[in-house]
């Protein structure tokens, strides 16, 4: 059992972040303070992949967070689930966000991220000097902000020098609505996040915005008269997805039981290693009281459904592509770094198409080809 440490990157990574740990924290049997309140021992058997255990019997969680200023990682420290965090594992700069200045993707990945990575990596050595084994990096953020995408993708090459050896796996939303973006250059910014993901992630899952609302919007016309949704409810769409994709990595599984399996089996070719997940809803719950007791546990348990060789996930490239190439001609003094990023991301989605007809053909002719 090797250990993970997560990084939470921006407002984005924040704010999902922090419900995933509220999420897989109930799935575990702990209470907001870390105490074991649980009646399973399946619930502490891997614990230790994602929580470090104190000598009160307490747990918390392996987490580093960050953001370039302090306003999102206020909120989480007053919320429910901050208390958890262990106070010196927050991180943030002193560059106030709201402007054109501070929230462009450069000046993350170029400026703000270099002057703040030091204190960023001597947490995390900290935190892996208290592992055993560690497996590997999984960072929550954005693709288009200034922290979310330009200090998580300058983190994601830091952290490749720093531990070569390690698998770093990321969840990355991407704004990917038709609709006009909140940050003006949000969309140039996922498409240069989009390129050194596909050089420095060995593993990427993909959550669209469009996708999320349609979801958002179909549930609460189920549940809610009149229908609404919130953003808390948004972010628990994510966390739950999120525990999902990590349950095989949290409780004992034969199948992608750790990052590196997980990569083995997903993921054919190396630079196409971009995941879909699907949310699976159990509108129709059976009665209890005639499952057994593992069906009972696993119904409590966050399931996700991930894909690779998926339509829409190079639905959502295109989308990207093409939102950022508009912006291209507005941006002075980085356009050779966006031409290389509108290179890479177009040559993505051509792989992706090329392989995804392959995989249509291979199944008509003889299915058993490509079992994955």
């Amino acid at each position: 059992m090797g250990e993970i440490i997560n990084l939470q990157i921006g407002g984005c990574g924040n704010s999902v972040g922090s419900t995933f740990w509220e999420t897989i924290a109930s799935e575990h049997g702990l209470e907001v303070s870390g105490t074991y309140m649980g009646q399973h021992d399946i619930q502490l058997e891997r614990i230790g992949v994602f929580y470090r255990e104190l000598r009160s019997r307490r747990y918390i969680p392996r987490a580093v967070l960050v953001d370039l200023e302090p306003s999102a990682l206020d909120l989480v420290h007053s919320s429910r689930i901050g208390r958890t965090f262990p106070p010196g594992n927050y991180v943030f700069g002193n560059h106030l966000g709201g402007n054109w200045g501070s929230d462009n993707w450069a000046r993350g990945f170029l400026e703000n991220g270099p002057t703040i990575d030091p204190d960023i990596l001597n947490v995390v050595r900290r935190e892996a000097e208290r592992t055993d084994t560690l497996q590997g990096f999984h960072l929550i953020h954005g693709s288009g902000g200034s922290a979310g995408g330009g200090l998580g993708c300058h983190l994601l090459l830091r952290l490749a020098e720093e531990y070569p050896n390690r698998t770093v796996s990321t969840s990355t939303v991407f704004h990917e609505l038709w609709t006009a973006s909140p940050e003006p250059f949000e969309p140039y910014g996922a498409v240069l996040s989009m390129q050194q993901l596909t050089e420095g992630s060995n593993t990427t899952v993909c959550m669209g915005n469009g996708s999320l609302d349609t979801i958002a919007n179909r549930l609460a016309n189920v549940y809610s008269k009149p229908p609404y949704y919130t953003v808390d409810q948004f972010n628990l769409h994510l966390a739950q997805a999120l525990a999902g994709v990590t349950t095989s990595l949290r409780f004992p599984s034969l199948v992608n039981s750790d990052l590196t399996q997980m990569e083995r089996n997903m993921i054919p070719f190396p630079r196409l290693h971009f995941l879909t997940p699907s949310l699976v809803f159990d509108l129709h719950p059976r009665e209890t009281n005639q499952l057994s007791f593992l069906d009972t546990f696993l119904r409590k348990t966050s399931r996700t459904i991930l894909a690779n060789f998926n339509r829409r996930r190079w639905n959502i490239m295109q989308r990207v592509d093409s939102r950022g190439i508009g912006l291209k001609r507005k941006w002075h003094g980085f356009t050779y770094k966006f031409m290389e990023a509108e290179s890479s991301v177009e040559n993505l989605v051509t792989q992706y198409q090329e392989h995804q007809k392959l995989l249509e053909l291979a199944r008509i002719t003889r299915p058993t080809i490509f079992p994955f």
